[in-house]
């Protein structure tokens, strides 16, 4: 246990003390910001690998096209290299789903209208748009059956070459484990399909599902700032100035306040 004041930090003395309520309210306003800080994460994570997945295939892409003709080899590579970046792509929109709802859960309860609203979001999404569904399930079947995007469509003109990640209609009718509706949408498809343009899709479904989110982070972190605010009781162009004092008893520590969280 240890008693808290704020200090300027040239003149290591208390200033102000906080009895034990108003203790609790820093400590959770402050750990409040940091766990939403944190599942903000999941979408920046998200993000990143959707980018690299688009910026790396053109990179590979452009390199190919500046030969006359591309080997089984060189069409291999780089196949192995989308396929590496689809599962990283993958693996971080199940943690983006998996950390949105065990937050939800966690802070508001299963029964909450927060999370019941996200969840029919999810549906609604699930329900109405064949590419946020099939990327939903794909990850299972990258990571327990096969790599999804195994050919490459080559289109060429008098003066470029396209090239197009495609998903192999066969190999994905073998997996056995799709979701229903995912077993009924691929049963009506009649031939391989652009891959990207589908992740395009998708990716604009947890988009609008992460605004969501910030909308319900944003509203707490408000909350947050003005609780500790209100009590530091400091003008936020002066914060930088002021440190957290722990007293202990037979010694007492400094703590940095997280200013980037309330200015």
């Amino acid at each position: 246990m240890y008693k808290l004041s704020l200090s300027l930090k040239e003149d290591i003395k208390p200033i102000i003390g906080f009895n034990k309520s108003e203790k609790e309210i820093i400590n959770n306003s402050i750990n409040s910001m940091i766990r939403n800080k944190k599942l903000e994460w999941a979408f920046i994570f998200l993000d990143k690998n959707f980018s690299i997945l688009f910026s790396e295939t053109d990179q590979l892409f452009n390199k190919l096209s500046l030969a006359k003709v591309n080997t089984w080899e060189e069409l291999e590579s780089a196949t192995l290299e989308i396929n590496r970046n689809l599962l990283n792509y993958l693996a971080t929109q199940n943690t983006y789903l998996d950390h949105t709802e065990k937050y939800l859960k966690n802070i508001f309860g299963e029964d909450s209208t927060k999370f019941k609203e996200y969840k029919k979001l999810q549906g609604s999404f699930f329900d109405n748009n064949f590419s946020y569904r099939f990327f939903y399930n794909l990850r299972n079947y990258s990571v327990h059956y096969g790599y999804s995007i195994c050919g490459i469509k080559i289109q060429k003109n008098e003066d470029t070459i396209n090239y197009i990640p495609i998903f192999l209609l066969n190999d994905l009718l073998l997996y056995k484990n799709w979701h229903s509706a995912i077993k009924n949408d691929l049963k009506h498809l009649k031939d391989d399909f652009s891959a990207f343009n589908l992740i395009k899709d998708s990716f604009q479904c947890f988009a609008e599902l992460n605004k969501y989110i910030s909308n319900i982070l944003l509203e707490s972190n408000n909350q947050n700032k003005e609780n500790v605010l209100n009590l530091l009781n400091i003008e936020k162009e002066k914060i930088n100035n002021y440190c957290f004092l722990l007293d202990y008893g037979n010694e007492i520590k400094t703590s940095e306040i997280p200013t980037h969280y309330l200015i």
